[in-house]
């Protein structure tokens, strides 16, 4: 949709259409509707809030009213946003977000917040978070990295300074870029977090604290933020020391699934490092102690 990635080039209006477009209708985002009242809602919404934007409806399957704007009663449905809004933000499972665009009313433009689903098939677009949201853990003045992906020229104009309101940084990508982006950030957060939490359960079994593995750890997170991960891979599977593996197999035999999270990632490792690293003690003496 947006080849060029991060440029966007405002095409002319054809001289056939009817009706006024979007930025003639409204020279801002300024007057919202809110979907949902889970850690999405609730970050951005109050960021929103505290930066001029008027959230006059809302919504959520609980029909609850929202924590942080209890004036604030919510919709019996969907379907009752006023048409006259900006734009209504859908902050939702993504399971549930297409099922809820269906029953909205046309005019205002559509948002979801998602990384990985296509865009709305109607004016609007996705503004992404690229982190981890916990609606407890965000202060007031708190600021996000967004990735917004916008359906069409006019759309961009009108959603670019309404995400620079909340973002720390803010990046313009196509609609593959995205759904790219959105895949390096779980392999680079949930999957890395999901190997923390087994790596702690095991060692939980020895009798080292989980401190003593904070420098190993700490060099990791730092080569990861330089972007050096390939060139600082280490271990068994990288060295193809098989009796190591084996061993390893064994003692995680009682735990299938983790079991089967150790093979995938030692095929994976030397799937991507397809030349076998030195194994040799005499010129390597430190390498048995490397992870």
């Amino acid at each position: 949709m947006y080849p060029h990635g991060h440029r966007f080039v405002l095409s002319r209006r054809s001289t056939m259409a009817k009706g006024p477009t979007i930025q003639e209708r409204m020279k801002s985002i300024r007057r919202i509707g809110l979907i949902g009242s889970g850690n999405v809602a609730t970050a951005l919404g109050r960021a929103w809030l505290e930066h001029g934007i008027e959230i006059v409806a809302c919504y959520n399957r609980k029909q609850s009213p929202l924590s942080w704007n209890s004036d604030l009663q919510p919709l019996a449905s969907p379907r009752h946003f006023p048409n006259t809004l900006d734009a209504i933000l859908v902050a939702t499972s993504d399971d549930s977000v297409f099922e809820i665009i269906a029953n909205l009313p046309v005019g205002p433009l559509v948002v979801h917040f998602s990384g990985s689903l296509p865009l709305p098939a109607r004016p609007g677009g996705a503004i992404w978070p690229i982190q981890s949201i916990r609606k407890e853990s965000h202060s007031a003045g708190s600021t996000f990295p967004l990735v917004l992906n916008a359906t069409d020229d006019e759309a961009q104009q009108l959603l670019m300074p309404f995400a620079q309101k909340i973002a720390s940084q803010l990046h313009s990508l196509s609609d593959i870029e995205r759904k790219a982006a959105h895949l390096a950030a779980v392999f680079a957060s949930n999957f890395s977090n999901h190997s923390l939490s087994i790596a702690q359960a095991l060692a939980a079994k020895s009798r080292l604290p989980w401190s003593t593995f904070e420098p190993l750890i700490q060099t990791i997170l730092e080569q990861g933020t330089l972007g050096a991960s390939f060139n600082q891979q280490t271990g068994p599977a990288l060295r193809r020391e098989e009796h190591v593996l084996q061993a390893h197999r064994e003692a995680l035999n009682s735990n299938p699934e983790w079991l089967a999270v150790y093979e995938a990632m030692t095929a994976s490792i030397q799937g991507m490092h397809a030349q076998p690293a030195q194994n040799d003690s005499n010129s390597d003496p430190s390498h048995e102690h490397d992870s």
